[in-house]
């Protein structure tokens, strides 16, 4: 992915990142969280939002801050960085509503080919999964490092 995007604090694991979202009108602090299922299963859930004062992720929070370009740049990279640090995960991505499960699918599918170079993506469809197909609507997406 070559689109630019906000540098993040990690945190040691890299199970958790932190960036500010930045324009001329607010800085909007964020946060990125992989946390796993359940203890000795390599399964985790993404999830993804606004950081508020209380230190809670809000994950239905609408910023307009006409930077999501450059905010979901920085999800991918943390993906990426995730992976290096947990390679042998299997990460579960489903935004907290249909339009941003969506944009997950916009996203994936725009950088599909640079995407298949190192991971397998899978779409969920109900309780079943498949190898992601183009503009097939999905409730969730599994990641992980191709073997």
């Amino acid at each position: 992915m070559n689109s630019e995007y906000y540098q993040t604090e990690a945190s040691e694991d890299r199970l958790e990142f932190l960036f500010d979202s930045v324009s001329e009108k607010k800085t909007i602090p964020k946060i990125i969280t992989f946390t796993r299922y359940a203890d000795g299963i390599d399964l985790f859930n993404l999830a993804f939002g606004d950081l508020k004062e209380d230190a809670r992720l809000d994950d239905l929070a609408v910023s307009n801050n006409a930077d999501m370009e450059k905010v979901m740049a920085t999800v991918i990279q943390s993906i990426f960085l995730f992976f290096q640090e947990n390679p042998k995960a299997v990460l579960y991505i489903e935004g907290s509503t249909m339009q941003r499960t969506r944009l997950y699918r916009i996203i994936i599918s725009r950088e599909l080919s640079a995407f298949q170079k190192d991971f397998d993506i899978f779409g969920r469809i109900k309780s079943e999964s498949e190898p992601f197909v183009l503009n097939r609507p999905y409730d969730g997406f599994v990641v992980k490092v191709k073997n």
